[in-house]
């Protein structure tokens, strides 16, 4: 249920002084230490969210956007309770070449720590020497203070980043995990997203994004891709390959789910036979939002005859307590 699944290595590095601590309006303060905010590609210019989890008043955003971290931060609200902060162009250039390495993504969840980004880059083995290189290139031109913590194999029962989220004090009963499936028949498999789910695997996606194409990052267990997706593979031997696919199974789902609810989101899947399976790792305090908006996703008219289910919910900690 993880990334991991799919790309097993990984490198995490610190950006110094890229988050506020908290975010002050009217008495009162909102905390941000210890949370994951949340990256997405809004016509193809990379943006952070987080979704502070209270409704603001227009007196807020007001003081808000008139303070001097505010402005420094490139920061504007979003609504009345998202801050959407947009990547500096020092910063989005290192990034996308990151996502531009086949069999390499920057996860979209960046854990934030005494006003510091924890940036999580996750690639396959095969990968590791252009990674490696691209890493010491890029490091010394990045915005801000940064350092290499980890690079190395993921963990088995979670993320590094997840991991580190709770060395760091977070706690993992404030996630949620919303398990779902879609029931597709051979005609849903050949003429959708263009035959992409004909594959057998677990697949990530590049980016979360707006555009009517995505690229799917799949764990294969065939090396015979099916359907109509261009192809870019690493390496027969790995099984990994990226897929390209003109579809509006993501762009639909960023309108109608991530774009109301712009909270952490941890996100893998796995197609096996007629079934896609996909796990949502979300913030718990939002997942309503979230089910509402998965909801309109469902029922929009084109997936009238899809058949979609819940399969289940619950709180993350759950998953790691003893029997």
């Amino acid at each position: 249920m993880w990334s991991s699944d799919v790309l097993d290595q990984c490198a995490v590095i610190r950006l110094g002084g890229r988050f506020p601590k908290e975010v002050g309006i009217q008495g009162r303060n909102i905390v941000l230490e210890n949370q994951f905010f949340f990256t997405s590609l809004d016509n193809g210019v990379l943006y952070t969210y987080k979704n502070m989890q209270t409704s603001l008043s227009e007196i807020d955003k007001l003081n808000l956007e008139k303070s001097p971290e505010f402005k420094r931060s490139r920061m504007s609200i979003l609504g009345n309770s998202v801050l959407k902060i947009r990547a500096d162009d020092d910063l989005l250039a290192p990034l996308n070449r990151i996502n531009d390495i086949i069999g390499c993504r920057v996860n979209p969840n960046i854990l934030s720590h005494s006003q510091d980004a924890y940036v999580q880059i996750e690639f396959s083995e095969n990968v590791r020497e252009q990674v490696s290189k691209l890493l010491l290139e890029v490091m010394p031109a990045m915005p801000s203070v940064t350092e290499l913590i980890y690079m190395g194999k993921q963990p088995d029962n979670m993320p590094y980043l997840m991991r580190l989220f709770t060395e760091l004090g977070g706690n993992v009963n404030d996630l949620f995990l919303v398990r779902t499936e879609w029931h597709m028949n051979q005609e849903n498999r050949e003429r959708d997203n263009s035959g992409v789910f004909m594959n057998k695997g677990k697949f990530i996606p590049k980016y979360f994004t707006n555009a009517s194409s995505d690229t799917l990052i799949f764990s294969l267990e065939s090396p015979n891709i099916r359907g109509n997706p261009q192809v870019s593979e690493i390496s027969s031997d790995s099984g990994i390959a990226e897929l390209g696919t003109e579809t509006t199974f993501f762009s639909d789902f960023y309108s109608e789910v991530v774009s109301t609810y712009y909270g952490t989101l941890f996100y893998e899947a796995e197609v096996r036979d007629n079934i896609l399976t996909s796990y949502y790792v979300i913030d718990r305090k939002l997942s309503s939002v979230f089910l509402s908006g998965l909801q309109k996703h469902w029922n929009l008219p084109k997936r009238k005859d899809h058949y979609n289910v819940l399969t289940s919910a619950m709180s993350l900690g759950a998953l790691f307590r003893k029997p």
